[in-house]
Formats: C-alpha cells, structure tokens, sequence
C-alpha cells in the first residue's frame, strides 16, 4: 500500500507542475514560487494588477484567486509567496460587512467607446449564501473606508512577518497588488 500511494503522489506531484509549465509564456515569467497543499496548487504571481485582472489570470488557467479556508493554509501560502500584501479571492456583496467567494467569471465585451472597466468584470452571485467561511479582519476591519473598499487583500506585518492580517481594500484604480492562484 504504502508503494501505491508513494505513486499516487508522485503523479500528482507531476500534474501540478505541468500545470505550472503550461501557463502562458506571457505569465510565467511573473511565477516566483508555487507550493502544494492538500492536493491544491498555490502559484505566487509577483506582478502587481488590478483585483479583476488577477480574477481572469487565474481563471484562465483553471483556477481562482486564493481564498484561504483555515490559517494553517492561509500562513503557508503566505510564508512560500514571501509578499507583504497580495489579493485574496472575496469581494463585497451586497451587505457592507459579509464577503464572498467569487464563484463564476463573467467577461463583458469591450465596445468602441466603452472599455471594459474593473468593476465590469462580475460573478454571477447575488446572495450572501456562500460567505467566507472563515475570517482574518485586522482589527477595526472591514472599515469599507470611503464606501469604497469592496476587495480583500492579505497583509504580513512589518515587525512579524509570520503575522498576517486581511484587509478590506480598493479594488480598482490606482491599487494594485500582487497575487495568488489556487488550482
């Protein structure tokens, strides 16, 4: 039994970097670390986008922006991708304190004189039935300061880099960020 599952694991472990292999040529160059947990693939991107561009890259490829289910996972990923802030995979939905999963991507076609523009890009998801199911606020978060934070970003603190918080953030304009896949 033990040689099965020596194989199994093995093949599994191959899979997950032929995923890798067959991103886009475009992409790869930005991969600076991928690591398997549970049988999911995490691929740090180190190129800084737009919340809804780090969707339809990681969409692309089979995947979501992470979306950590437990603190054990969240601070692995955290510690192998080495970011100081990167996107997670939640956004607002309509009640102003309750995230959500993003569960499909949409891509609205662009028209002379109307680009597609960040917040365009949605899910088809308009209740709060799939709340995140587990949470990592820094205190006196989620502010949604300016009633504009709709977007989560994780955080490592300064003096402990172990130490990661969330953070309700701006999910368009001038605020990019850094990102993870999950496969």
């Amino acid at each position: 039994m033990p040689g099965a599952m020596l194989a199994m694991l093995w093949m599994l472990v191959m899979m997950m970097m032929m995923m890798v292999a067959a991103l886009p040529q475009t992409d790869r160059e930005f991969v600076t670390e991928s690591v398997t947990i549970n049988d999911t693939l995490y691929v740090c991107y180190n190129k800084t986008v737009r919340h809804v561009d780090a969707r339809v890259t990681c969409f692309n490829i089979g995947g979501r922006v992470f979306q950590p289910q437990s603190k054990a996972i969240e601070r692995m990923v955290a510690i192998a991708c080495d970011f100081s802030h990167f996107w997670l995979g939640f956004r607002r939905q309509i009640h102003p304190y309750v995230f959500s999963p993003k569960r499909t991507v949409t891509t609205p076609t662009p028209t002379a004189g109307n680009p597609t523009q960040a917040d365009d890009l949605d899910v088809d998801h308009d209740d709060n039935t799939d709340a995140v199911p587990y949470t990592n606020w820094q205190r006196g978060e989620p502010n949604n300061f300016g009633k504009q934070e709709n977007c989560v970003s994780l955080r490592r603190t300064i003096d402990d880099c172990n130490v990661v918080y969330w953070d309700d953030v701006k999910c368009s304009g001038s605020n990019r960020q850094r990102f993870v896949c999950e496969i």
